[in-house]
């Protein structure tokens, strides 16, 4: 958990010198694909330990009690909010837990994309929308 690792860090005192921005693989790859600020889905947010369930914000008496303040975190977004463009030739693909997973596929007619992580997935582009007991 990443609040358990940061924690060990600062007693350890193995955190920068300088502000760090405690950002999680996703976020940093979305950040630098997107030239874009780093965000946190709402769902990962709350894997890290730190989370406010309550105001889906970050739980700063939980931060600051594990010597954690002089960490910055990652802004909070909405579950499915797009957080940037990535050009992809021609087209700009947006960006974000769910969007890049799926859009970022690139599926063909007929092609099947399976998403297993956060908010889990499994698309197929269809013609026109068909309902039923699926």
């Amino acid at each position: 958990m990443p609040l358990c690792f940061l924690h060990w860090l600062a007693q350890n005192r193995g955190l920068p010198a300088q502000l760090a921005l405690a950002v999680d693989l996703p976020g940093f790859v979305v950040a630098n694909l997107c030239g874009c600020a780093p965000t946190i889905d709402v769902t990962r947010a709350a894997a890290h330990g730190a989370f406010n369930v309550q105001t889906s914000t970050w739980h700063h008496p939980v931060i600051e009690k594990f010597g954690l303040s002089q960490v910055r975190w990652p802004a909070i977004v909405p579950q499915g909010a797009v957080v940037g463009q990535f050009r992809f030739g021609t087209r700009d693909v947006p960006v974000g837990d769910y969007h890049f997973s799926q859009v970022g596929a690139l599926l063909e007619e007929g092609e099947l994309s399976v998403n297993i992580s956060t908010g889990s997935a499994v698309i197929q582009l269809a013609r026109g929308y068909e309902a039923g007991d699926f």
